[in-house]
Protein backbone atom coordinates (compact mmCIF):
# COMPACT_ATOMS: atom_id res chain seq x y z
CA UNK A 1 0.00 0.00 0.00
CA UNK A 2 1.43 3.34 -1.10
CA UNK A 3 0.22 6.49 0.67
CA UNK A 4 0.96 9.65 -1.30
CA UNK A 5 0.28 13.21 -0.13
CA UNK A 6 0.09 16.28 -2.36
CA UNK A 7 -0.01 19.57 -0.46
CA UNK A 8 -0.40 23.18 -1.58
CA UNK A 9 0.18 26.01 0.92
CA UNK A 10 -0.21 29.56 -0.33
CA UNK A 11 -0.28 33.01 1.20
CA UNK A 12 -1.04 36.11 -0.85
CA UNK A 13 -0.78 39.71 0.31
CA UNK A 14 -3.04 41.54 -2.12
CA UNK A 15 -2.67 45.28 -2.57
CA UNK A 16 -5.97 46.54 -3.98
CA UNK A 17 -5.77 49.56 -6.30
CA UNK A 18 -8.79 51.80 -6.86
CA UNK A 19 -8.82 55.19 -8.58
CA UNK A 20 -5.01 55.23 -8.79
CA UNK A 21 -4.61 54.77 -5.02
CA UNK A 22 -3.53 51.68 -3.09
CA UNK A 23 -6.65 51.49 -0.96
CA UNK A 24 -6.14 48.41 1.20
CA UNK A 25 -4.20 45.19 1.67
CA UNK A 26 -5.95 41.85 1.97
CA UNK A 27 -4.59 38.47 3.03
CA UNK A 28 -5.59 35.33 1.16
CA UNK A 29 -4.44 31.93 2.45
CA UNK A 30 -4.82 28.41 1.10
CA UNK A 31 -3.82 25.07 2.62
CA UNK A 32 -5.07 22.02 0.73
CA UNK A 33 -3.99 18.39 0.98
CA UNK A 34 -4.89 15.40 -1.17
CA UNK A 35 -4.15 11.84 -0.09
CA UNK A 36 -3.94 9.15 -2.76
CA UNK A 37 -3.82 5.59 -1.41
CA UNK A 38 -2.71 3.02 -4.00
CA UNK A 39 -3.77 -0.59 -3.40
CA UNK A 40 -4.32 -3.50 -5.81
CA UNK A 41 -4.66 -1.32 -8.90
CA UNK A 42 -7.13 1.06 -7.25
CA UNK A 43 -6.83 4.48 -5.63
CA UNK A 44 -8.59 5.70 -2.51
CA UNK A 45 -8.90 9.48 -2.35
CA UNK A 46 -9.29 11.85 0.56
CA UNK A 47 -8.77 15.56 1.01
CA UNK A 48 -8.33 18.08 3.79
CA UNK A 49 -8.26 21.84 4.12
CA UNK A 50 -6.01 23.34 6.75
CA UNK A 51 -4.76 21.16 9.61
CA UNK A 52 -5.68 17.48 9.49
CA UNK A 53 -5.10 14.20 11.26
CA UNK A 54 -3.00 11.74 9.22
CA UNK A 55 -4.70 8.65 10.62
CA UNK A 56 -8.19 10.02 10.04
CA UNK A 57 -7.39 11.00 6.45
CA UNK A 58 -5.83 7.60 5.76
CA UNK A 59 -8.89 5.88 7.22
CA UNK A 60 -11.14 7.79 4.79
CA UNK A 61 -8.91 7.00 1.82
CA UNK A 62 -8.74 3.30 2.73
CA UNK A 63 -12.53 3.09 2.92
CA UNK A 64 -12.71 4.53 -0.61
CA UNK A 65 -10.16 2.26 -2.29
CA UNK A 66 -12.65 -0.40 -3.37
CA UNK A 67 -14.85 2.10 -5.22
CA UNK A 68 -11.96 4.30 -6.31
CA UNK A 69 -10.58 4.82 -9.82
CA UNK A 70 -8.30 2.24 -11.39
CA UNK A 71 -4.61 3.05 -11.59
CA UNK A 72 -2.25 0.51 -13.16
CA UNK A 73 0.89 2.66 -13.24
CA UNK A 74 3.59 2.36 -10.61
CA UNK A 75 3.80 5.20 -8.11
CA UNK A 76 7.13 7.01 -8.21
CA UNK A 77 9.77 5.84 -5.75
CA UNK A 78 13.12 6.90 -4.27
CA UNK A 79 13.36 10.55 -5.24
CA UNK A 80 14.13 13.45 -2.90
CA UNK A 81 14.55 17.02 -4.18
CA UNK A 82 13.84 20.33 -2.48
CA UNK A 83 14.06 23.75 -4.17
CA UNK A 84 13.55 27.04 -2.35
CA UNK A 85 13.45 30.55 -3.86
CA UNK A 86 13.47 33.32 -1.30
CA UNK A 87 14.86 36.41 -3.00
CA UNK A 88 14.44 39.68 -1.12
CA UNK A 89 11.69 41.36 -3.15
CA UNK A 90 9.59 42.98 -0.48
CA UNK A 91 8.38 41.69 2.84
CA UNK A 92 5.71 42.81 5.25
CA UNK A 93 5.20 46.56 5.41
CA UNK A 94 7.93 47.14 2.80
CA UNK A 95 5.70 45.53 0.17
CA UNK A 96 2.85 47.90 0.93
CA UNK A 97 5.12 50.96 1.01
CA UNK A 98 6.90 49.98 -2.21
CA UNK A 99 3.72 49.32 -4.15
CA UNK A 100 1.99 52.44 -2.84
CA UNK A 101 4.98 54.49 -3.97
CA UNK A 102 4.94 52.73 -7.36
CA UNK A 103 1.26 53.54 -8.00
CA UNK A 104 1.66 57.11 -6.69
CA UNK A 105 4.53 57.70 -9.10
CA UNK A 106 2.48 56.43 -12.03
CA UNK A 107 -0.43 58.64 -10.97
CA UNK A 108 1.81 61.72 -10.80
CA UNK A 109 3.38 61.00 -14.18
CA UNK A 110 0.07 60.20 -15.87
CA UNK A 111 -2.72 62.11 -14.08
CA UNK A 112 -5.14 61.56 -16.99
CA UNK A 113 -4.86 57.76 -16.64
CA UNK A 114 -6.74 55.83 -13.96
CA UNK A 115 -5.00 52.79 -12.46
CA UNK A 116 -6.80 49.89 -10.78
CA UNK A 117 -6.84 46.17 -9.93
CA UNK A 118 -4.14 44.57 -7.74
CA UNK A 119 -0.55 43.62 -6.98
CA UNK A 120 0.16 40.42 -5.06
CA UNK A 121 3.10 39.26 -3.01
CA UNK A 122 2.89 35.48 -3.23
CA UNK A 123 4.44 32.84 -1.00
CA UNK A 124 3.63 29.26 -1.95
CA UNK A 125 4.80 25.75 -1.21
CA UNK A 126 4.04 22.60 -3.21
CA UNK A 127 4.97 19.25 -1.64
CA UNK A 128 4.54 15.68 -2.80
CA UNK A 129 5.70 12.82 -0.58
CA UNK A 130 4.90 9.14 -0.11
CA UNK A 131 6.00 6.11 1.87
CA UNK A 132 7.85 4.89 -1.22
CA UNK A 133 10.92 7.08 -0.77
CA UNK A 134 9.58 10.26 -2.42
CA UNK A 135 9.90 13.77 -1.01
CA UNK A 136 9.57 16.64 -3.51
CA UNK A 137 9.20 20.22 -2.33
CA UNK A 138 9.16 23.58 -4.12
CA UNK A 139 8.87 26.90 -2.29
CA UNK A 140 8.73 30.36 -3.87
CA UNK A 141 8.31 34.06 -3.13
CA UNK A 142 7.43 36.45 -5.98
CA UNK A 143 5.46 39.45 -7.20
CA UNK A 144 2.32 38.99 -9.28
CA UNK A 145 1.21 42.30 -10.81
CA UNK A 146 -2.01 42.92 -12.69
CA UNK A 147 -2.28 46.68 -12.97
CA UNK A 148 -5.07 47.91 -15.24
CA UNK A 149 -5.12 51.39 -16.76
CA UNK A 150 -7.94 53.38 -18.32
CA UNK A 151 -7.38 56.34 -20.61
CA UNK A 152 -9.08 58.37 -23.34
CA UNK A 153 -8.14 58.52 -26.99
CA UNK A 154 -10.09 60.91 -29.21
CA UNK A 155 -12.86 61.01 -26.63
CA UNK A 156 -13.17 57.21 -26.50
CA UNK A 157 -12.47 55.23 -23.33
CA UNK A 158 -9.69 52.67 -23.70
CA UNK A 159 -8.21 50.21 -21.23
CA UNK A 160 -5.25 47.90 -20.90
CA UNK A 161 -3.34 45.85 -18.33
CA UNK A 162 0.26 45.49 -17.28
CA UNK A 163 0.95 41.92 -16.18
CA UNK A 164 4.15 40.82 -14.52
CA UNK A 165 5.26 37.85 -12.50
CA UNK A 166 8.79 37.76 -11.15
CA UNK A 167 11.22 37.73 -8.25
CA UNK A 168 12.88 41.06 -8.95
CA UNK A 169 11.44 44.53 -8.51
CA UNK A 170 13.22 47.74 -9.44
CA UNK A 171 10.94 50.73 -9.44
CA UNK A 172 12.96 52.82 -11.90
CA UNK A 173 13.05 50.03 -14.48
CA UNK A 174 9.31 49.38 -14.26
CA UNK A 175 8.45 53.09 -14.39
CA UNK A 176 10.66 53.54 -17.45
CA UNK A 177 9.03 50.60 -19.25
CA UNK A 178 5.49 51.70 -18.40
CA UNK A 179 6.18 55.35 -19.23
CA UNK A 180 7.19 54.36 -22.74
CA UNK A 181 4.04 52.22 -23.07
CA UNK A 182 1.60 54.73 -21.55
CA UNK A 183 2.96 57.70 -23.50
CA UNK A 184 2.29 55.73 -26.68
CA UNK A 185 -1.25 54.96 -25.47
CA UNK A 186 -2.01 58.64 -24.88
CA UNK A 187 -0.48 59.92 -28.11
CA UNK A 188 -2.24 59.95 -31.51
CA UNK A 189 -1.92 56.80 -33.59
CA UNK A 190 1.08 56.59 -35.86
CA UNK A 191 0.54 56.27 -39.59
CA UNK A 192 -0.03 52.68 -40.61
CA UNK A 193 3.12 51.10 -42.07
CA UNK A 194 2.95 50.71 -45.83
CA UNK A 195 4.86 47.43 -45.87
CA UNK A 196 4.09 44.19 -44.03
CA UNK A 197 6.13 44.12 -40.81
CA UNK A 198 6.95 41.22 -38.46
CA UNK A 199 4.62 40.84 -35.51
CA UNK A 200 5.77 40.22 -31.94
CA UNK A 201 3.85 38.43 -29.19
CA UNK A 202 4.72 37.22 -25.72
CA UNK A 203 5.70 33.56 -25.40
CA UNK A 204 3.26 33.43 -22.47
CA UNK A 205 0.27 34.31 -24.66
CA UNK A 206 -1.38 30.95 -25.34
CA UNK A 207 -3.78 32.24 -28.00
CA UNK A 208 -1.23 31.61 -30.75
CA UNK A 209 -0.44 28.10 -29.47
CA UNK A 210 -3.92 26.54 -29.37
CA UNK A 211 -3.57 24.30 -32.41
CA UNK A 212 0.00 23.27 -31.55
CA UNK A 213 -1.10 22.21 -28.06
CA UNK A 214 -3.94 20.23 -29.62
CA UNK A 215 -1.55 18.37 -31.93
CA UNK A 216 0.77 17.60 -29.01
CA UNK A 217 -1.94 16.45 -26.59
CA UNK A 218 -1.30 12.78 -25.76
CA UNK A 219 -5.02 12.07 -25.36
CA UNK A 220 -5.30 12.61 -29.12
CA UNK A 221 -3.30 9.38 -29.59
CA UNK A 222 -5.01 7.35 -26.87
CA UNK A 223 -5.58 4.42 -26.79
CA UNK A 224 -4.07 3.85 -30.28
CA UNK A 225 -0.86 5.79 -30.88
CA UNK A 226 -0.40 4.58 -34.48
CA UNK A 227 -1.67 7.91 -35.84
CA UNK A 228 1.28 9.62 -34.16
CA UNK A 229 3.66 7.64 -36.37
CA UNK A 230 2.50 9.70 -39.36
CA UNK A 231 3.94 12.90 -37.89
CA UNK A 232 6.77 11.61 -35.69
CA UNK A 233 10.15 12.97 -36.78
CA UNK A 234 8.49 14.83 -39.66
CA UNK A 235 9.75 18.36 -40.35
CA UNK A 236 6.42 20.10 -39.71
CA UNK A 237 7.90 23.34 -38.40
CA UNK A 238 10.77 25.72 -39.03
CA UNK A 239 14.19 24.04 -38.50
CA UNK A 240 14.95 26.62 -35.79
CA UNK A 241 11.74 25.92 -33.88
CA UNK A 242 12.13 23.81 -30.73
CA UNK A 243 9.26 23.55 -28.24
CA UNK A 244 9.53 22.10 -24.73
CA UNK A 245 7.23 21.17 -21.93
CA UNK A 246 8.71 22.99 -18.96
CA UNK A 247 8.49 22.57 -15.21
CA UNK A 248 11.40 24.93 -14.67
CA UNK A 249 10.48 26.88 -11.52
CA UNK A 250 13.15 29.47 -12.29
CA UNK A 251 11.06 30.61 -15.27
CA UNK A 252 7.47 29.59 -14.57
CA UNK A 253 6.90 29.74 -10.77
CA UNK A 254 5.44 26.23 -10.76
CA UNK A 255 6.63 22.95 -9.17
CA UNK A 256 9.54 21.20 -10.88
CA UNK A 257 7.59 17.93 -10.56
CA UNK A 258 4.22 16.93 -11.97
CA UNK A 259 1.31 15.59 -9.91
CA UNK A 260 2.55 12.00 -10.32
CA UNK A 261 6.04 12.88 -8.99
CA UNK A 262 7.70 12.77 -12.41
CA UNK A 263 10.82 14.96 -12.61
CA UNK A 264 12.49 15.52 -15.99
CA UNK A 265 16.22 16.25 -16.34
CA UNK A 266 16.71 20.05 -16.47
CA UNK A 267 12.97 20.18 -15.62
CA UNK A 268 11.92 20.17 -19.27
CA UNK A 269 11.47 17.75 -22.14
CA UNK A 270 11.46 18.20 -25.93
CA UNK A 271 8.13 17.91 -27.72
CA UNK A 272 9.40 19.50 -30.94
CA UNK A 273 13.12 19.61 -31.71
CA UNK A 274 14.59 21.48 -34.68
CA UNK A 275 11.21 21.53 -36.37
CA UNK A 276 10.51 17.81 -35.91
CA UNK A 277 7.81 16.41 -33.63
CA UNK A 278 9.41 14.18 -30.99
CA UNK A 279 6.51 13.20 -28.75
CA UNK A 280 3.16 14.44 -27.49
CA UNK A 281 2.84 15.29 -23.81
CA UNK A 282 1.67 12.39 -21.65
CA UNK A 283 0.90 11.24 -18.15
CA UNK A 284 1.64 7.78 -16.74
CA UNK A 285 -1.59 6.18 -17.96
CA UNK A 286 -1.27 7.38 -21.56
CA UNK A 287 2.42 6.53 -21.70
CA UNK A 288 1.84 3.04 -20.29
CA UNK A 289 -1.06 2.17 -22.61
CA UNK A 290 0.32 3.71 -25.82
CA UNK A 291 4.07 3.18 -25.50
CA UNK A 292 4.66 6.91 -25.97
CA UNK A 293 7.41 8.49 -23.85
CA UNK A 294 6.39 9.68 -20.39
CA UNK A 295 6.69 13.47 -20.27
CA UNK A 296 5.29 14.05 -16.78
CA UNK A 297 2.31 16.22 -17.76
CA UNK A 298 -0.21 15.66 -14.99
CA UNK A 299 -1.60 18.47 -12.86
CA UNK A 300 -3.17 18.06 -9.40
CA UNK A 301 -6.86 18.08 -8.58
CA UNK A 302 -7.69 18.70 -4.95
CA UNK A 303 -9.28 15.50 -3.64
CA UNK A 304 -9.16 13.86 -7.08
CA UNK A 305 -6.88 12.11 -9.53
CA UNK A 306 -4.39 14.19 -11.52
CA UNK A 307 -5.40 15.24 -15.03
CA UNK A 308 -3.40 15.68 -18.23
CA UNK A 309 -2.33 19.22 -19.04
CA UNK A 310 0.65 21.10 -20.44
CA UNK A 311 1.08 23.52 -17.57
CA UNK A 312 3.91 25.56 -19.08
CA UNK A 313 6.21 25.53 -22.09
CA UNK A 314 9.43 27.05 -23.39
CA UNK A 315 10.54 27.86 -26.93
CA UNK A 316 14.24 27.69 -27.71
CA UNK A 317 15.60 31.20 -28.15
CA UNK A 318 17.50 32.11 -31.29
CA UNK A 319 20.16 33.71 -29.05
CA UNK A 320 19.39 37.29 -30.11
CA UNK A 321 17.72 40.29 -28.56
CA UNK A 322 14.57 41.70 -30.14
CA UNK A 323 16.38 44.24 -32.34
CA UNK A 324 18.65 41.48 -33.64
CA UNK A 325 15.76 39.13 -34.39
CA UNK A 326 14.05 41.96 -36.30
CA UNK A 327 17.32 42.40 -38.21
CA UNK A 328 17.05 46.13 -38.83
CA UNK A 329 13.30 46.15 -39.42
CA UNK A 330 10.63 47.63 -37.21
CA UNK A 331 8.09 45.25 -35.72
CA UNK A 332 4.49 45.36 -34.53
CA UNK A 333 4.00 44.36 -30.88
CA UNK A 334 0.59 42.85 -30.13
CA UNK A 335 -1.05 42.97 -26.69
CA UNK A 336 -4.56 42.36 -25.38
CA UNK A 337 -5.03 39.54 -27.91
CA UNK A 338 -8.31 37.65 -28.13
CA UNK A 339 -9.99 35.27 -30.54
CA UNK A 340 -12.22 36.62 -33.26
CA UNK A 341 -13.12 33.05 -34.13
CA UNK A 342 -12.36 30.60 -31.31
CA UNK A 343 -13.32 27.46 -33.22
CA UNK A 344 -10.25 25.45 -34.20
CA UNK A 345 -10.28 25.46 -37.97
CA UNK A 346 -7.59 25.86 -40.58
CA UNK A 347 -6.82 29.48 -39.67
CA UNK A 348 -5.98 31.33 -36.50
CA UNK A 349 -8.17 34.45 -36.32
CA UNK A 350 -7.41 36.93 -33.55
CA UNK A 351 -7.63 40.62 -32.78
CA UNK A 352 -5.16 42.74 -30.82
CA UNK A 353 -6.61 45.75 -29.01
CA UNK A 354 -3.22 47.25 -28.13
CA UNK A 355 -0.73 47.51 -30.98
CA UNK A 356 2.65 49.22 -30.87
CA UNK A 357 5.38 49.96 -33.38
CA UNK A 358 8.86 49.09 -32.05
CA UNK A 359 12.41 49.07 -33.35
CA UNK A 360 13.28 46.32 -30.88
CA UNK A 361 14.74 48.71 -28.33
CA UNK A 362 11.87 51.07 -27.60
CA UNK A 363 8.20 51.58 -28.38
CA UNK A 364 7.94 54.19 -31.12
CA UNK A 365 4.21 54.74 -30.77
CA UNK A 366 0.78 53.16 -30.93
CA UNK A 367 -1.04 51.83 -33.98
CA UNK A 368 -4.76 51.13 -34.40
CA UNK A 369 -6.14 47.74 -33.30
CA UNK A 370 -5.66 45.04 -35.91
CA UNK A 371 -6.84 41.56 -36.84
CA UNK A 372 -4.67 38.60 -37.81
CA UNK A 373 -5.65 35.62 -39.90
CA UNK A 374 -3.03 32.99 -40.67
CA UNK A 375 -3.10 29.25 -41.47
CA UNK A 376 -2.14 27.24 -38.40
CA UNK A 377 0.28 25.16 -40.47
CA UNK A 378 2.28 28.29 -41.36
CA UNK A 379 2.51 29.79 -37.90
CA UNK A 380 5.66 28.03 -36.65
CA UNK A 381 6.99 26.99 -40.04
CA UNK A 382 7.30 29.59 -42.81
CA UNK A 383 6.24 32.47 -40.51
CA UNK A 384 8.61 31.67 -37.64
CA UNK A 385 11.43 34.20 -37.37
CA UNK A 386 12.82 33.75 -33.87
CA UNK A 387 12.50 34.05 -30.09
CA UNK A 388 14.38 36.62 -28.05
CA UNK A 389 16.98 35.64 -25.48
CA UNK A 390 15.87 38.54 -23.26
CA UNK A 391 12.36 39.13 -21.88
CA UNK A 392 10.27 41.83 -23.56
CA UNK A 393 8.99 42.91 -20.14
CA UNK A 394 11.84 43.55 -17.66
CA UNK A 395 12.66 40.72 -15.23
CA UNK A 396 9.72 38.63 -16.46
CA UNK A 397 9.27 35.23 -18.13
CA UNK A 398 7.73 36.86 -21.21
CA UNK A 399 10.05 36.51 -24.17
CA UNK A 400 9.37 37.87 -27.64
CA UNK A 401 8.11 35.49 -30.32
CA UNK A 402 8.65 37.11 -33.74
CA UNK A 403 6.55 35.96 -36.69
CA UNK A 404 7.06 37.14 -40.26
CA UNK A 405 4.90 37.30 -43.39
CA UNK A 406 1.65 37.22 -41.42
CA UNK A 407 -1.18 39.22 -43.02
CA UNK A 408 -3.09 41.61 -40.80
CA UNK A 409 -5.97 44.01 -41.29
CA UNK A 410 -6.51 47.35 -39.56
Amino acid sequence: MIKEYYQVIQKEQIARIENSILQRVELNQLNQTTLRMYLNGKVGLAKAEGAYDDLELEKIAFQRVKEGPEYQAEPTSNQQIEIVYNYMIAKGSDFVADMSDFISTLKNLFPAITFSNHIKLVDHIFRLHNNNGVYLSYQDHFLDMNVCFEYSRAGEKKSGCFRFRGRRYEKEVFISYLSNLLQACQSPYLSKPEQLLPIIISTQDRVFFTQLLTILNGERYFPDSSSFSAIKEQLLFHPSFSFYQSHDPEIHFIPFFDAEAVVNPTFRISLVQDGKVITPYTNKEISQKTGLPLTGSSVPVWGGMPTLSLQAFDIQSTHQNLAEVLNGSNGILLQQIHYEDDSIRENLKVRADHVFLTDGSTILGALPPLSVSVPWKNLFSVCFKGVTIEPIIPFSNQFGLVLDSIPYQW
